[in-house]
């Protein structure tokens, strides 16, 4: 029995799955090593980096105050660093519709952008900026959500919200 050859249209549909593949493939390499944790800072590098996150911190912490003009002072904060390239991030208790809820944040030239600001490259940002914690500037919780806040705690740890 003679075998026999594949129509172009075979070759054409293995071809353009493995085109498919491939591109899968390369497309979650990029997305894992965009994602890697980068390496943590000596404490040189943190120590000569802290002077301008400090200063960049207080400008950032100044324009919270004014995007979130009904909160008390000070503002209740999680946890808040800065990465390598100087970008702040951090949680701030951002009350969404008159309810406590610790939500993050990440700076773009130094102005505080929050998740309904830029839906399209905010979890991209974000995950980058969780991951590369180059200075502290406030030490505090990275969880988010109502039951993070000091609110929240109290009533989370009671059962009293569901």
């Amino acid at each position: 029995m003679e075998r026999q050859r594949p129509s172009l249209m075979d070759i054409l549909v293995a071809a353009l799955g493995l085109c498919w593949l491939i591109a899968v493939v390369v497309e979650v390499t990029i997305d894992q090593i965009e994602l890697a944790p980068p390496r943590p800072p000596t404490p040189a590098e943190t120590a000569a980096a802290a002077p301008a996150a400090h200063a960049a911190w207080r400008v950032v912490y100044a324009r919270l105050v004014q995007r979130l003009p009904q909160q008390p002072l000070p503002l209740e904060l999680g946890a808040v660093w800065s990465t390598r390239r100087g970008q702040i991030c951090g949680l701030v208790n951002r009350w969404d519709t008159g309810v406590d809820n610790m939500t993050p944040f990440y700076t773009v030239n130094l102005h505080p952008v929050f998740r309904r600001e830029d839906e399209h490259r905010y979890m991209r940002v974000w995950d980058k900026c969780r991951f590369d914690q180059w200075v502290p500037l406030h030490s505090g919780s990275y969880d988010m959500g109502m039951c993070a806040t000091r609110l929240g705690r109290r009533l989370c740890a009671h059962d009293e919200f569901p």
